[in-house]
């Protein structure tokens, strides 16, 4: 069974960490001096609460990614958001969780939209999982992914995702994103030695070189947003059993 960790008998208490990859997040700038190259600003948001929204049996991990100018404060405003939206609706069955959660995530896109920093090229991805006593519900905005680690009958350990990345180039996303006038193509760098088809597949709008996410869903991002790169989130349940050892919530740094 699978359950978040939990502090020993007596001292039992809500934990919010801030954490990226599963590292606690040193206080204060996230950007430091490498030899001569500057560190690149963690712009991740990790969020556990093992007892979400006051309820012993109930658990969440969440992972957003954050991306552009602004993304870190993306994607910490819409973990906030998103945990106090969720935390109080309804949620007595998946199908309150899924409109809870849906509806977190749509909204968060609104709130990010009337934040005094400028979203346009700037946005997160968001991947939470709800674990109650044996059930395990999983909702998604983009690419950062949920990981289920299951023993098989011959005592290894097998990855099972339970989330699926948001792709501009899969099929469905494509066809959506391409007939909300945006366009799925790589960037084209010329004399450019490597193989062009490691590049990923970005989102444009049509005839156009911005804003180029590499993403087909995600919370901001708005001159994407209007292409077809939507907050919608996809959302899937599991029932758990003894087979299911750990879970692992993470961005594609991971």
């Amino acid at each position: 069974q699978v359950r978040a960790a939990s502090p020993p008998e007596g001292r039992r208490r809500r934990r919010h960490r801030d954490e990226a990859h599963g590292l606690v997040a040193p206080h204060g700038p996230l950007r430091e001096r490498v030899g001569d190259a500057i560190k690149k600003e963690c712009q991740d948001k990790a969020y556990i609460d093992e007892v979400f929204a006051n309820k012993e049996s109930q658990a969440v991990v969440a992972i957003l990614d954050g991306h552009g100018p602004h993304g870190k404060k993306a994607s910490h405003d819409v973990c906030s958001y998103f945990m106090d939206s969720v935390a109080n609706a309804k949620h007595d069955s998946a199908r309150d969780i899924k409109n809870a959660m849906t509806e977190a995530c749509l909204r968060a896109e609104t709130v990010l939209e009337l934040s005094p920093y400028d979203t346009r090229v700037s946005g997160t991805t968001l991947t939470t999982v709800l674990l109650r006593e044996n059930e395990l519900f999983v909702a998604w905005v983009g690419d950062s992914r949920a990981v289920l680690a299951v023993r098989q009958t011959n005592h290894k350990l097998k990855a099972v995702d339970i989330s699926r990345d948001h792709k501009p180039e899969d099929r469905r996303e494509k066809r959506r994103i391409q007939s909300m006038g945006g366009e799925v193509k790589r960037f084209d760098i010329p004399e450019d030695d490597d193989d062009d088809d490691d590049l990923p597949w970005r989102v444009f709008i049509r005839g156009t070189m911005i804003p180029g996410l590499a993403m087909s869903r995600s919370i901001g991002d708005t001159l994407a947003t209007r292409v077809g790169a939507i907050p919608q989130p996809d959302f899937g349940t599991r029932a758990l059993t003894e087979n299911d050892c750990f879970l692992i919530v993470a961005s594609d740094g991971l």
